[in-house]
């Protein structure tokens, strides 16, 4: 899921990789990392399930906020990025950083 991810933000114009596969349980590194000098400080957690809102979704949102607050800088901005299958993509961040990337 996360290759897919990466590669819509490629296709937007933004420098982008994923984490190896070594980091994917390691504290401090993002499922995603973009590399442009515009986006360097979104922290991006992936999730790939067939239902994902709800209660699923709080554990990601708490989980990308508390892994972006403990990497410190350049991460400023949890969010996450999901898709269920057969749907679109989307990205759900906190209202106040919403407001904050306006």
């Amino acid at each position: 899921m996360e290759r897919q991810a990466v590669l819509k933000f490629i296709d937007e114009g933004y420098i982008a990789e994923r984490r190896g596969y070594l980091q994917r349980f390691a504290k401090g590194h993002p499922d995603i990392l973009i590399k442009d000098g515009q986006l360097d400080w979104l922290w991006v957690e992936v999730k790939g399930q067939e239902k994902f809102l709800g209660a699923k979704l709080r554990k990601a949102l708490l989980q990308a906020e508390d892994d972006c607050e403990q990497a410190g800088d350049p991460f400023k901005i949890p969010c996450v990025v999901s898709k269920e299958s057969h749907c679109k993509w989307y990205i759900h961040l906190p209202l106040d950083s919403f407001f904050e990337i306006c």
